[in-house]
């Protein structure tokens, strides 16, 4: 699954989110600003570790594996 939105509406929307990454799936956060990533990781650990996998001026992909 692929999500390109804002930070706030990423964190609200976690649960359902991971809700729809099948096990052994990738959930991938694009459009977010640096300084959000531990606000992110922290909304998304219930159900998947999230990482930072690239970086470009100031903005971050990120993505985290479903356990299967």
């Amino acid at each position: 699954m692929l999500a390109n939105i804002l930070a706030t509406p990423l964190k609200l929307l976690a649960p359902l989110l991971s809700g729809f990454v099948a096990p052994g799936g990738w959930l991938v956060l694009a459009g977010i600003l640096e300084r959000q990533s531990d606000e992110l990781q922290a909304a998304y650990a219930p159900w998947l570790s999230l990482q930072v996998v690239d970086r470009d001026e100031g903005w971050i992909l990120m993505a985290g594996q479903r356990d299967a």
